[in-house]
């Protein structure tokens, strides 16, 4: 896979280093596969679906995507655990016309992990990384705490656009925010 660093999406406050994140900070800057990470620090990785479906992008993710905010994207949202435990939560976008074709395979995943796809497919390109400290406003804030049923403190988040052969236009966002479990457990190498 290839990094395009000259990716020109708005960056709506997100920051091209994650500032202030010490603690998370080595999980953030990872450049290979987060799920490959995952899968060699955790024996029991494991992707649980949350969400697979249509609905309308975030404004942040509507101004990355160059899409409207009435426009139809296909969402799919999984949490990935380790050690019995939610560690990172996955959030994955790209306008529903694509559907129709680069990411037809989306839809079928399931329980299998995105990043797997992603990082075997030699003519998938990746932009740099976006960094943020999501505020308890954000909208993933708040899907993280529903989906925990705990207050949130801190929680940091990264992002980039996938696309197949430099078709811009069928880009996918993903979205990963590192759960303070996270936070705890020292990397592997």
């Amino acid at each position: 896979m290839k990094i395009r660093k000259n990716a020109t999406y708005s960056r709506s406050t997100w920051l091209a280093r994650p500032l202030g994140a010490a603690q998370i900070k080595p999980w953030l800057l990872e450049q290979g596969s987060l799920t490959q990470r995952l899968m060699n620090q955790f024996n029991d990785f494991q992707v649980t679906p949350i969400f697979q479906g249509l609905c309308k992008p975030n404004p942040d993710e509507a101004a990355a995507l160059a899409l409207t905010l009435r426009q139809n994207v296909y969402l799919r949202e999984v949490l990935l655990y380790g050690n019995q435990q939610a560690q990172v939560f996955a959030h994955s976008m790209t306008a529903a016309v694509n559907l129709r074709g680069h990411w037809q395979a989306l839809p079928k995943l399931g329980r299998h992990s995105l990043g797997s796809m992603l990082f075997s497919n030699p003519r998938i390109s990746r932009t740099a990384m976006q960094y943020k400290k999501l505020s308890c406003h954000h909208p993933l804030f708040k899907q993280v705490e529903r989906l925990t049923g705990k207050p949130q403190q801190v929680l940091w988040a990264r992002r980039s656009q996938f696309s197949i052969s430099g078709d811009k236009k069928a880009a996918m966002m993903i979205t990963e925010v590192f759960l303070p479990s996270l936070m705890t457990v020292k990397r592997v190498r």
